[in-house]
């Protein structure tokens, strides 16, 4: 860990408290995964208190969500058809040509389908008021079934998810009469992005009277804030008299076990708010004396930005 205890203190001084806490107990792990996600796990709590339903199937893969909202409606559409063929059999039911036990099964599961989706195709219809009951309540569950859905997919359409691009490392690199840490990120696609707001915060963990104490500091950039974010932005914070990494060498770096937690605000024209996103990187995923490739060509007519060069680094000789 770093022991500087000069920087140390200026290093609390300026610090902040940023919701993570001072526990450096999985000092070597993330505070914030890559996809922005809290690293954090809660115990002592039952699944139901720890768990949200709809913010978990508006947040997860598309292709998981289709596949649990098919399934979830052929499961129903099976139980209904259990019902109305073991429960009460398929004398309740006009207009079954089945003979087996097998084929009755299947013409009541897709009459449950039928019914709970309100197509009603008339061959087969209820004979008695115990089949006419449950065949309401199959009608009943399949219209809350599909509101549910409906929902969902205006939660997942309607959330905003900002298009943003962050550079896989960051670098230190040459800065004007010293270096800068340095990371990149980009707006994929053309969608209006106004008013982009960044903050960089770093996690140090310093030696204070033998015990390893974590502190959060606020980095001053050369630029937060850029009024329209239509290609590339590089985030720079230089390593000065002000910064917690002035006069640290490589090795002091990497005994701190450094953090860098990056938040970007952005308004967005498509869905007209302030949207955010958020990522980390770990000591590891710095490059010392490197810098990005350049990716924002220019020519007479047009500008466009190479983004198979977004990730590329050229490191720099010491000599």
């Amino acid at each position: 860990m770093y022991s500087n205890q000069a920087m140390f203190k200026r290093i609390k001084q300026n610090s902040k408290e940023f919701g993570f806490g001072n526990d450096t107990v999985g000092k070597s792990q993330r505070i914030l995964n890559k996809d922005g996600s809290y690293n954090l796990n809660r115990v002592g709590l039952s699944v139901f208190d720890r768990f949200s339903f709809f913010h978990w199937m508006i947040n997860t893969k598309w292709s998981t969500f289709f596949l649990l909202v098919i399934a979830g409606f052929f499961l129903s559409s099976a139980l209904f058809a259990f019902v109305y063929d073991i429960c009460l059999g398929a004398e309740h039911f006009h207009g079954i040509e089945s003979t087996t036990s097998a084929g009755n099964y299947w013409e009541l599961f897709f009459f449950s389908a039928q019914t709970s989706t309100t197509v009603g195709y008339g061959r087969i219809n209820p004979a008695t008021n115990i089949a006419s009951f449950i065949a309401v309540l199959d009608a009943l569950s399949g219209v809350l079934y599909f509101a549910i859905v409906t929902g969902l997919l205006y939660g997942r359409f309607s959330k905003p998810v900002p298009k943003i691009i962050f550079s896989e490392k960051g670098v230190i690199a040459p800065y004007k009469d010293g270096s800068a840490v340095m990371f990149r990120i980009g707006n994929k696609l053309n969608q209006q992005l106004q008013n982009a707001q960044v903050r960089l915060i770093v996690s140090l963990i310093a030696d204070m009277d033998g015990q390893p104490v974590r502190q959060f500091y606020e980095l001053d950039l050369e630029r937060k804030e850029i009024i329209y974010f239509a290609s590339s932005w590089t985030i720079v914070h230089a390593i000065d008299d002000k910064s917690p990494f002035f006069q640290m060498s490589q090795t002091d770096f990497e005994n701190s076990e450094p953090e860098f937690v990056m938040q970007l605000k952005v308004y967005d024209s498509s869905y007209s708010q302030d949207t955010f996103t958020n990522t980390s990187y770990r000591k590891e995923e710095i490059i010392w004396n490197a810098k990005f490739e350049k990716i924002l060509v220019s020519t007479d007519s047009f500008s466009y930005i190479d983004f198979t060069k977004f990730n590329d680094i050229n490191h720099i000789s010491n000599t």
